[in-house]
C-alpha cells in the first residue's frame, strides 16, 4: 500500500512524502530484502522521499526485521525501517482499536485467536472490517 501526501514539515517547508506500508503475515528470511527492493524502486520511480513502513503479522514473537544493509570492497548500504509488531500489542488490544478503529482491532484480535487454536495453520491476517 502506498501513499503520497502533502506535509509541512517542522521546519515549515511543504513537500510531498510517500508512504509505503509493506504487511508480511508470516515469517520471511527475503522479507528485509523486499523491503529494500520496494523502498528503491518507489525512489526510483517517482523522485520522491519514502517513508517505508513494515507492519507485522506473523507468530514469531522474535523476528522483528527493521533493516536491510549490504557492502562489498568499501560500497555499502543501508535501509533501517519502522516495524509494528501485531504480537506486541496482544495485551494491548483496546489500544489497537483505539488507533486503527474498532472494527480492525477487532478484526487484528479473532485472526490472533483463531491462529492460536489451529496449530495446523501457517499464518495468519490482519484484515479490515
Amino acid at each position: 500500500m502506498d501513499k503520497l501526501f502533502r506535509v509541512t514539515l517542522l521546519n515549515g517547508d511543504e513537500t510531498w512524502i510517500l508512504i509505503h506500508i509493506e504487511v508480511q503475515s508470516d515469517y520471511d528470511a527475503k522479507f528485509p530484502e523486499r523491503m529494500f527492493t520496494y523502498h528503491i524502486t518507489i525512489v526510483q520511480r517517482y523522485r520522491r522521499p519514502v517513508v517505508s513502513l513494515a507492519v507485522l503479522g506473523d507468530t514469531h514473537p522474535d523476528w522483528k526485521p527493521d533493516s536491510y544493509s549490504y557492502g562489498l570492497a568499501g560500497c555499502n548500504m543501508r535501509l533501517d525501517f519502522p516495524m509494528v509488531k501485531l504480537l506486541d500489542y496482544e495485551a494491548r488490544w483496546h489500544e489497537l482499536e483505539e488507533t486503527v478503529g474498532a472494527s480492525a482491532g477487532r478484526g487484528c484480535r479473532r485472526r490472533v485467536t483463531t491462529e492460536r487454536r489451529r496449530s495446523s495453520a501457517k499464518y495468519w491476517r490482519c484484515g479490515y472490517g
